[in-house]
């Protein structure tokens, strides 16, 4: 092998590996990272049959140029397939016929399971008004007054719902196509038209406003629940969960996004240091806390720097609320975790195999919605 050699395998080398990493790493499916990566790789097969000007390496090339192009579409198929199941696109994929149950518990260790009288998995819940309120597959809206008798309410639509919180004196629901419901009792509920066909995943009060984040950036905040504006953010990010906490807004999302703003207007991003989705995330006793998949726990002081925690499992973890001073987590699998500083957690036994997708606090007792 001469110098030649060496030099063209050394520089289409880089570009492969180049390639790979952004295909398969960075980017999300059927992204522009996707064809950036794409490029990289064909980039460095020109380069090598330039530089050795053999006629078996461009078949070669030919070849391993369609191999690419199928296990792309291959593996981005795959992957929108689980987004959609994830993010609410489809609602019949966790489809089930057992009513699914709810977990309550004083403590956040010792946990008792109540019949919700839904099998349709619920995805956000919140408590106000001296009750609680919770939302989830084909616009099913469940309240209770004690966390033990569940009774369905009329939402008026069939979109799934996937967040829900209190402020103002009023309830507000978001979902699939940009739905937003509105209720001052959490029984009659108002249906309102926004200008966006995205998911709306998560949504917070604070600072006399709501602001909730979806799919491709999208951020809406209103001071009624009624009339919204749109921020402009040059960005597609999926953003999945929402807090407030010192004065500011933070939003989590994919891949490790996590934006802050001081009015819901201006944002700016923050670098968490992973690349794992955050699903959740709150504030309380002096820290904000993330949660995500891969048991992610990272937390921070001051929402700019962000430290992660050993949380001790491995199976993804969906939702975190601040209650009784302590932290609570909920995730696949039964998984709940408890801590009092969000540094230290401890595994408790909710004795049920769901998948567990949101947490409230209210009336001195936490409550657990499933999903699966």
């Amino acid at each position: 092998m001469n110098k030649k050699n060496i030099f063209s395998i050394l520089i289409s080398g880089i570009f492969f590996i180049i390639g790979l990493f952004i295909m398969f790493y960075l980017s999300k499916p059927m992204s522009a990272l996707n064809i950036i990566g794409f490029s990289f790789i064909i980039a460095g097969f020109i380069l090598y049959y330039f530089i050795e000007r053999k006629k078996k390496q461009l078949f070669i090339f030919l070849l391993f140029l369609s191999f690419c192009t199928i296990l792309l579409i291959i593996i981005s198929v795959f992957f929108l397939f689980k987004m959609h199941v994830f993010l609410n696109t489809k609602q019949n994929y966790f489809y089930t016929n057992k009513i699914l149950p709810i977990l309550i518990s004083y403590d956040g260790i010792r946990w008792q399971t109540q019949n919700s009288g839904t099998n349709k998995f619920l995805c956000g819940i919140t408590y106000g008004d001296n009750k609680f309120v919770t939302v989830g597959q084909n616009g099913i809206i469940l309240t209770s007054h004690n966390s033990k008798k569940w009774l369905k309410q009329r939402s008026g639509i069939n979109n799934c719902l996937s967040g829900i919180t209190y402020g103002n004196k009023i309830f507000i629901a978001v979902g699939n196509n940009g739905i937003v419901l509105t209720s001052i009792d959490g029984k009659i509920w108002r249906k309102h038209n926004l200008k966006t066909i995205y998911e709306l995943n998560g949504i917070t009060y604070g600072d006399k406003k709501f602001v909730a984040v979806g799919n491709s950036g999208t951020i809406l905040i209103s001071s009624d629940g009624i009339h919204w504006e749109k921020q402009n953010l040059v960005m597609n990010k999926i953003l999945l969960g929402i807090t407030y906490g010192k004065k500011e807004f933070i939003a989590v999302g994919d891949f490790g996004t996590i934006l802050t703003s001081y009015d819901g207007i201006h944002w700016k991003k923050q670098k968490s240091g992973i690349l794992h989705y955050l699903w959740s995330i709150t504030y309380g006793n002096g820290k904000f806390i993330a949660v995500g998949n891969h048991g992610t726990i990272i937390t921070s002081i001051n929402g700019k720097i962000w430290i992660k925690q050993n949380s001790k499992t491995t199976y993804e973890l969906n939702g975190i609320i601040y209650g009784n001073k302590k932290f609570v987590v909920v995730g696949n699998f039964g998984t709940i975790l408890t801590s009092s500083d969000g540094i230290h957690w401890e595994k408790q036994n909710s004795e049920i195999n769901d998948w567990l997708w949101g947490i409230t606090y209210g009336k001195n007792e936490f409550v657990v919605i499933p999903r699966k």
